[in-house]
């Protein structure tokens, strides 16, 4: 475990000028989806303190998202010291929001797909040779959750982004000599691509 946190606190000294653009975007993409009515479907009432909560509940992934990209793209790692507090965070802020009057059954279809998306792929992940760990499972769960919550249509979207994104990447690396068929890929920052755009597709009138 020292050594994981270690290695978290090196690649966010080394990376620190990545971890703040990509904050930057996901916060940008947040305050978007604010402003454009991207948050109609978790908050169709359209309460201020609830916006204000789930805005907040974005620029806390936003961060996390930036950290665990660089950990995972460096290092294949998606520490427990990022992700705890990203769940926690993620519970927390969904509750009040609901108590605030965001739609409850919003909040109550996200804990549900993102239940559902980590025992799929927690089964997935005991085959051998699936190439999934555990840090992607709980990443994917949390990510499922909260795409669910906010645009439940997109989330189909999410996950095709992040599988076609990373497969081209692996072509890619593969064509220029960089991987082979049996370098692992970090599967973490393709997961978050995927699910950072179908958020941003909120704000695209359904």
């Amino acid at each position: 475990m020292s050594a994981t946190i270690q290695k978290t606190k090196s690649a966010m000294r080394q990376h620190r000028l990545s971890v703040a653009v990509l904050s930057a975007v996901g916060i940008g993409i947040a305050v978007l989806m604010l402003a454009a009515g991207g948050f109609s479907r978790a908050n169709p009432a359209g309460g201020w303190m609830a916006n204000v909560l789930l805005c907040l509940g974005l620029v806390v992934l936003a961060v996390s998202s930036a950290c665990l990209v660089i950990t995972d793209a460096f290092h294949h790692i998606l520490p427990h010291i990022i992700m705890g507090p990203l769940a926690v965070m993620t519970l927390l802020i969904m509750l009040m929001a609901v108590i605030a009057g965001a739609d409850g059954q919003a909040a109550l279809w996200g804990l549900g797909i993102g239940v559902a998306t980590g025992l799929v792929l927690l089964a997935l992940a005991i085959i051998p040779g699936a190439g999934l760990g555990g840090g992607d499972v709980k990443l994917a769960a949390i990510l499922a959750a909260i795409v669910a919550w906010f645009n439940l249509p997109a989330l189909p979207f999410a996950l095709l982004s992040a599988l076609m994104s990373a497969s081209v990447f692996a072509i890619i690396a593969m064509v220029t000599g960089r991987a082979t068929r049996k370098t692992a890929i970090a599967l973490g920052p393709f997961l978050i691509f995927g699910a950072w755009l179908a958020l941003a597709l909120s704000v695209v009138p359904s």
